[in-house]
């Protein structure tokens, strides 16, 4: 489901990691999975499975996970496979963190963008001086404009 390269230790310092050669399709690059005939519909669950893994299972996060660091595996494209590279950034999540990150994407989930708010507050992950409405209004304003446009071309996206 995920394929993270091989790092290579004696080649590696402290400003610098080098991993084994990779040989995939960016995930960005939408035309050349479907192209690869990659699977596209299993691609997406599995994406949800990595990052629920991670996250709940496994208390960690890869903390630099952009498209520039997610490739998928042009071998068997009917079974896709996520390559991630880049991992020198990994943070780990303690029971308050995975409970919060619980509670916000069901809040998120059913546009509760006050709860949304007032949970980023509450954990600690903003300023504890941020005004909540303002907050709030901010959230709604780029989730709901995402998600209104990405809907028509039945996209899932997770803006916060």
């Amino acid at each position: 489901m995920l394929y993270i390269p091989e790092v290579y230790s004696d080649y590696c310092s402290q400003n610098m990691m080098v991993m084994e050669r990779i040989y995939g399709i960016p995930v960005s690059d939408v035309a050349a999975l479907e192209k690869n005939g990659t699977n596209m519909k299993l691609l997406a669950e599995r994406g949800v499975k990595v990052f629920f893994t991670q996250v709940f299972r496994d208390s960690f996060f890869h903390a630099d996970m952009h498209p520039g660091n997610i490739f998928v595996s042009h071998e068997h494209p009917e079974n896709p496979q996520y390559i991630g590279i880049d991992c020198g950034i990994v943070g780990s999540l303690n029971k308050e963190d995975k409970r919060y990150l619980a509670e916000n994407f069901i809040a998120f989930f059913n546009r509760d963008y006050r709860k949304v708010a007032e949970l980023h507050v509450d954990s600690g992950w903003v300023p504890p001086d941020t005004n909540v409405e303002d907050f709030e209004f901010a959230i709604r304003t780029v989730c709901d404009l995402s998600l209104k446009s990405r809907s028509r071309k039945s996209r899932l996206v997770m803006c916060c």
